[in-house]
C-alpha cells in the first residue's frame, strides 16, 4: 500500500497553497468519478493505492535466488512464490510493501552457515508471485498460510524477522495463530489505519470512498480493519520482541514503535541513526544483532537433512 507517515515542513507559501489546492482538486475528481461509476473508481483507486512498484534484484540477489529450493503455495486464490535454503531450524522472513523475500539477502549464508534454514518468499503481488494489488490483509493472510503450508509439511518455524508491512502482517498472524517463535520486528507499521487514513486524506480521497475501499477489501479477505489495527493486535503478543527502527525513518513512524516499547514490558527497542527505512535491512551490526538474538533461544546444531524437513511442492518456475 502507497502509505507513508511523515510530518512535512512546509516552508513557503507557494507550497502551502498547492497542499491546500491539490487535494481539494482531487477530492471533486474523485467525487464526480464515483458519481458516474463507482465500480471503476474503486479500480482506478486500487491501481493507484494498492499495487506495489517493482523492486529491482542484484546480482548477489540473483545469485542466492538461482540456489533457493523454490516451491509454492496458494493464498487468496494466487500462486505464491517462496524459497528455502538450508536445513534446520527454519527462520521465516517477511518483506514489506514494494518488496521482495530477496530483501533480507544479507542474513541467508550467516544462518545457513549456522545451522539453520532460511525461508523467505514475495508477497501476492511482488516479484515471481501472481496478483496485482496487495494490502495488508493480503499480506497477512499469505504469512497465515505459509505457517499452515509448513506446518502440513512438518516445519515449524524457530523464528520470525518481518519488515514494515510485513511486520504488521506477522502480528495479525501471531494474534490469530498463538506462535510464539523468536521475533523481530524492523520498522513495523503500527499504526496502519491512521497511516492510510492520513495518505489518503492527503491526496483528497473522500471518507466515503475511503471507508468503502476499506471496507472492500475487509470482505474480500476476511477481515476487519477496525478490529485489527496492528497496534492494538501487538498489545496481546506477551512474548519477547525485538524491534530494530531508525529514528529518521521517514516511511514509518519512529515514535510509534519507541511508544509500543514504553507500554509493554516485553518489547525491547533498538534504535538506529541515519539508516532509514530500507538500509536498516543491510546494517551488518544489526544483523549480528539479529542473528545472535535467534541462536539465544536455541543452540545452532547443524542438522542432517532429514525427508519431513524438505519443503516440496509442484514444480515451481518463479
Amino acid at each position: 500500500m502507497a502509505i507513508s507517515y511523515k510530518n512535512t515542513s512546509l516552508k513557503s507559501t507557494n507550497v502551502r497553497f498547492k497542499n491546500r489546492i491539490l487535494p481539494q482538486i482531487s477530492r471533486f475528481l474523485f467525487t464526480t468519478a464515483w458519481a458516474v461509476s463507482s465500480s471503476l473508481t474503486k479500480k482506478a483507486i486500487m491501481r493507484m493505492f494498492f499495487r506495489p512498484v517493482s523492486y529491482e534484484i542484484s546480482k548477489d540477489q540473483e545469485k542466492l535466488l538461482s540456489q533457493a529450493e523454490k516451491f509454492r503455495f496458494k493464498s487468496g486464490g494466487k500462486q505464491i512464490c517462496a524459497y528455502k535454503w538450508g536445513q534446520g531450524p527454519a527462520v521465516l522472513f517477511v518483506h514489506g510493501w514494494a518488496g521482495q523475500g530477496i530483501q533480507f539477502h544479507r542474513y541467508i549464508e550467516r544462518l545457513v552457515s549456522g545451522g539453520y534454514s532460511v525461508i523467505a518468499f514475495d508477497h501476492a503481488g511482488h516479484g515471481n508471485s501472481q496478483g496485482k494489488t496487495a494490502n495488508y490483509f493480503k499480506f497477512s493472510n499469505a504469512v497465515y498460510d505459509l505457517c499452515e503450508h509448513l506446518s502440513a509439511l512438518d516445519i515449524g518455524i524457530h523464528a520470525i524477522v518481518a519488515h514494515s508491512l510485513g511486520a504488521s502482517a506477522t502480528i495479525n498472524t501471531l494474534w490469530r495463530t498463538k506462535k510464539r517463535p523468536v521475533t523481530v520486528f524492523i520498522a513495523p507499521a503500527l499504526h496502519l489505519i491512521e497511516m492510510l487514513d492520513q495518505t489518503f486524506e492527503r491526496y483528497g480521497l473522500p471518507d466515503y470512498i475511503f471507508k468503502s475501499i476499506i471496507d472492500d477489501i475487509g470482505h474480500q479477505t476476511n477481515h476487519t480493519f477496525s478490529k485489527e489495527n496492528p497496534i492494538d493486535l501487538l498489545k496481546t503478543l506477551t512474548h519477547d520482541i525485538m524491534i530494530l527502527h531508525d529514528a529518521k525513518d521517514r516511511a514509518v513512524a519512529y515514535e510509534d514503535s519507541w511508544n509500543a516499547s514504553v507500554i509493554q514490558n516485553n518489547i525491547s527497542l533498538v534504535p538506529t541513526k541515519g539508516l532509514g527505512h530500507i538500509r536498516i535491512l543491510e546494517d551488518d551490526a544489526l544483523i549480528d544483532l539479529v542473528v545472535k538474538k535467534i541462536a539465544k533461544k536455541g543452540q545452532i546444531i547443524p542438522l542432517q537433512p532429514e525427508e519431513n524437513n524438505t519443503v516440496s511442492a509442484a514444480p515451481c518456475t518463479c
